[in-house]
């Protein structure tokens, strides 16, 4: 049987907090079990039966000036030591892996919308700050959305479903793949 699982709540945080034990973003590198380091935390449920894995993933910022127009870095982020595993299955790798690829899609979607107000000349921060949080509030909701769709990744086909959508989504945003070092 396929156990249910559960993520953490998605966070959008200041650059300088990242964390030494985060994996960001890439296309070439999955999840593998061995990056969930956290302690499992056996009190947490769902619907009254206990997670088997936690995947905590957040979007990590930081807005600059270039060119005399406000910018912006976006790091898709996973956490080592926030996220944590009891079962190890294939199919719930691959549920938790499609957590962290969703956030990375609403990564693009940031840099889509930092991208068309500098292309509009809009130099005002605080309209950047608006569409940025408008677009990054958006990820929890998705998020919920697509464990409730596939019951934690229970329902195998809609699982298929999922997979499939959020390629589609990360291919028609390939554009606003990060061009960063991880690490900067």
């Amino acid at each position: 049987m396929i156990g249910l699982a559960r993520y953490c709540i998605f966070i959008f945080i200041p650059l300088s907090i990242a964390a030494q034990d985060d994996i960001c973003w890439d296309e070439t590198t999955p999840l593998k079990w061995s990056d969930f380091k956290g302690e499992i935390n056996s009190t947490t449920t769902y619907i009254g039966t206990a997670s088997t894995a936690a995947s905590s993933v957040r979007i990590i910022s930081k807005s600059f000036w270039r060119e005399n127009m406000p910018d912006y870095n976006f790091k898709n982020v996973f956490s080592r030591s926030l996220s944590w595993v009891s079962d190890t299955t294939e199919s719930l790798l691959s549920h938790e892996q499609l957590h962290f690829d969703i956030s990375e899609i609403y990564a693009r979607r940031a840099r889509k919308s930092v991208d068309s107000l500098r292309k509009l000349g809009i130099r005002d921060l605080s309209i950047y700050k608006k569409k940025v949080n408008h677009v990054l509030r958006k990820v929890n909701s998705y998020q919920l959305l697509y464990d409730q769709e596939t019951a934690h990744g229970v329902i195998e086909f809609r699982q298929d479903i999922w997979a499939n959508k959020i390629l589609e989504e990360l291919k028609s945003l390939q554009e606003y793949a990060s061009k960063h070092n991880c690490k900067e």
